[in-house]
């Protein structure tokens, strides 16, 4: 996965696509974008996986399309603030919808683990 951070620490996507040369054949890569424009290099670039990182629904299902159109098999990820409540907007817009909320926002359970004799 090359996220934003690893972007902005090579110099920018056109880096990150000079870099992709070097990946070994079968290799899965996922590249994180925040405009347009970069999910365009990055489907170029040869990435498995774009994930539109804040987008809105309307921009994910456009950028989708324009993807398609370069790599047929490559997949879009929605992901960046959305919750349960708006994951249903972003049906059919991307092929896969990340929540980060599963992880960073569960509410809390009390158990107790008492053992019985």
């Amino acid at each position: 996965m090359v996220k934003d951070n690893h972007i902005a620490a090579v110099g920018g996507i056109d880096r990150i696509a000079e870099l992709m040369k070097n990946v070994p054949e079968g290799l899965k890569v996922e590249i994180e974008v925040l405009d347009f424009d970069e999910g365009i290099k990055a489907a170029k670039a040869g990435a498995d996986i774009v994930m539109a990182d804040h987008f809105p629904p309307e921009e994910v299902r456009r950028l989708h399309e324009a993807l398609r159109n370069i790599n047929p098999d490559i997949l879009v990820e929605a992901s960046g603030n959305i919750t349960s409540k708006t994951a249903v907007k972003y049906a059919g817009c991307a092929d896969i919808v990340s929540l980060g909320e599963l992880t960073h926002s569960p509410r809390a359970v009390h158990f107790s683990m008492d053992i019985e004799y």
